[in-house]
């Protein structure tokens, strides 16, 4: 995986070990908060940003895997640029840094919920997390990676039947409360 950087504009990142362990994961859906935590263990000064997205409308109608339905989705930011690592195989294997305005108003970005990288640090002692994503092994107690750091940061969310991870108040066409 390379890092396509404008040095007049993005910040230099340092070396991405654990971001590059986390690609060979795979889970339900596109791993967006395990590559999320990943980045802000391997760059200090990075924080872990927790949104809900809107669905995108695009011309021709959706895509594949595009959501029907408002998601929460997971993200860094490093020295006010957004860096969504779960974009790499769409961008030929480069990680973009993104201008937050631009990032959040594409994406329909609302209801922010942040962990910083000492929260994540801690978290790391408690339950193992950069093991994980080292050798994808279980957390310690059998806990939920994404679950545990959603709880920490205090979103109000639901997991779908599909694995998705949706606001606590969304549902899906045939889904109830």
């Amino acid at each position: 995986m390379s890092r396509q950087r404008d040095p007049m504009k993005t910040p230099k990142l340092p070396p991405l070990p654990l971001l590059a362990a986390s690609m060979k994961l795979e889970g339900p859906r596109g791993m967006c908060i395990h590559r999320s935590a990943a980045f802000v263990f391997d760059v200090p000064g990075a924080t872990m940003m927790f949104g809900t997205f809107d669905p995108i409308e695009r011309d021709g109608g959706p895509l594949p895997g595009d959501s029907a339905v408002p998601f929460i989705h997971a993200w860094a930011e490093f020295k006010g640029f957004v860096y969504a690592p779960t974009t790499i195989e769409r961008c030929k294997g480069q990680l973009i840094a993104q201008h937050r305005e631009g990032y959040y108003r594409v994406n329909g970005a609302r209801d922010f919920r942040i962990l910083t990288r000492p929260q994540l640090l801690r978290l790391d002692k408690q339950v193992g997390l950069r093991r994980q994503l080292r050798l994808g092994v279980p957390l310690k107690g059998g806990a939920s990676f994404g679950g545990t750091l959603m709880d920490a940061a205090g979103v109000d969310y639901r997991v779908t039947s599909d694995g998705g991870v949706v606001p606590s108040d969304v549902y899906e066409e045939g889904e109830s409360a």
